[in-house]
């Protein structure tokens, strides 16, 4: 479906810890379209794999596709920069991630989130062969 793990170590076993993280395809958010290399999509893995596959959620409004569940997406545009009470901007940005989230195996927790103005930051947990690890992505809505 969206982030099928299970084909991806059936097909590279010997990236087993990678591929347990999942795989993905890189966009350019800037220009709207993904990365070509010889006329197919820049294949991503592991961390950054999972890193693209959260832009694309908090880039995707609930609802609007009809390749997505309904309630996959947690578009940050919407929402940050609204005029709300302090904190309930990120807070709602979290709960939608964090739903948005159970679709991919790979992400055990959204740790914090804050907003600089410009960029999104988030702590996420990842799980992988060897154990869970954090990783921090940088967003700009």
């Amino acid at each position: 479906m969206l982030f099928d793990t299970e084909q991806a170590v059936a097909e590279e076993p010997s990236a087993k810890s990678e591929t347990a993280i999942g795989t993905g395809f890189l966009f350019d958010w800037e220009h709207s379209c993904y990365f070509m290399e010889a006329g197919s999509p820049v294949e991503v893995t592991g961390t950054e794999g999972v890193k693209e596959w959260v832009r694309q959620v908090l880039r995707t409004r609930r609802g609007r596709y009809a390749i997505y569940p309904g309630d996959f997406g947690a578009p940050a545009q919407d929402l940050v920069g609204q005029k709300a009470p302090k904190g309930f901007d990120l807070s709602e940005l979290r709960r939608q991630l964090t739903e948005s989230a159970a679709y991919n195996p790979a992400i055990r927790e959204i740790g914090t989130m804050a907003y600089d103005g410009k960029t999104i930051t988030c702590t996420i947990t990842l799980g992988t062969d060897s154990g869970d690890m954090q990783e921090v992505i940088d967003i700009e809505p």
